[in-house]
């Protein structure tokens, strides 16, 4: 009697929280898995901040988990948009930017943009995302070793992405926020300039590329 009472309860908080009517409540526990297990392709909704295995029907999906770390509860989710822009057409220097950490790079890379009036097509449109339930402030351009992350994955992600109708991770290569400093030592005192890395969708593996060319840009957020 009290576990029937529970799952009523159930119902009718999902009911309220997700506007759902009782059908779709079934449809949605029956694609959503009972631990707080995320998995890789699942739909990912960020007005919820919940995942399904199918589309939620009446729900936007905002993108797809394209990482799950050893928890199964932490991840990185792609957005549904992509978009070929320069990383940076006035070729901004940035120091201190990671290879693990999308994040603060986007966030050093705007700061960076700020302060020398230069503009980072790449980062800036990924700050500024705001489709599919995703609230601008809240994506930013992957790291290096976030990519590699994520096209690990690959064949899920699109298999998913096809489901919906949505473009393909299948460009030949996207930005990362990763930068690497090179001398040219042709130069008679080696010139110094820094090139953006790229992750190359056939090889998976990281590139280097100069900031000014225009190369395809996903951003993601951190569930």
């Amino acid at each position: 009697m009290k576990e029937k009472e529970n799952a009523l309860q159930t119902v009718r908080l999902l009911m309220t929280k997700l506007g759902l009517t009782s059908k779709e409540v079934i449809e949605y526990l029956s694609s959503t898995p009972s631990a707080k297990t995320a998995k890789v392709g699942m739909y990912y909704y960020a007005k919820e901040n919940i995942y399904s295995e199918k589309p939620i029907p009446g729900k936007t999906i905002s993108g797809i988990i394209a990482y799950v770390d050893p928890s199964g509860r932490h991840g990185l989710v792609i957005g549904l948009r992509e978009e070929r822009l320069p990383w940076s057409k006035d070729l901004l220097w940035c120091d201190h930017l990671l290879p693990d950490d999308g994040l603060k790079n986007t966030q050093l890379i705007l700061l960076y943009s700020q302060k020398h009036k230069h503009k980072a097509q790449a980062a800036e449109w990924c700050h500024s995302y705001a489709y599919d339930g995703i609230s601008a402030g809240n994506a930013f351009l992957p790291s290096s070793e976030q990519w590699l992350k994520i096209v690990s994955n690959i064949t899920d992600i699109n298999l998913a992405l096809g489901k919906i109708n949505q473009p393909l991770l299948d460009k030949f290569c996207y930005w990362t926020s990763s930068v690497v400093e090179i001398t040219d030592y042709s130069t008679p005192r080696g010139h110094k300039e820094q090139r953006a890395e790229t992750i190359g969708i056939t090889t998976l593996k990281t590139g280097l590329d100069e900031k000014d060319v225009k190369e395809y840009t996903r951003c993601v957020i951190a569930f």
